[in-house]
């Protein structure tokens, strides 16, 4: 199978592995969302240093429209729903 280069930069080895490892698990599979090996330089999730990325058009402009630091601050909690 073929793989794109810009998903195979840091990691081009781990990276496939993991891909083949997670590519036939469903939607809704909550393993299929946790953190991979070749996210980190070491090649074990969670451990060292996180491969740097840069975020993608799309995300800039999404921040741009939406300033997260309005969103975050203008989010009610359920208490101030419920509370009378």
């Amino acid at each position: 199978m073929k793989y794109p280069k810009k998903y195979l930069t840091a990691n081009p080895n781990i990276m496939k592995r993991e891909i083949k490892k997670h590519a036939n698990k469903a939607d809704d599979d909550s393993s299929a969302y946790k953190e991979w090996d070749a996210d980190y330089k070491s090649g074990k999730a969670g451990k060292g240093k996180p491969v740097p990325t840069k975020a993608s058009k799309y995300t800039k402009k999404y921040k741009e429209m939406f300033d997260e630091s309005l969103v975050l601050k203008n989010l009610k909690g359920w208490d101030d729903f419920t509370s009378n």
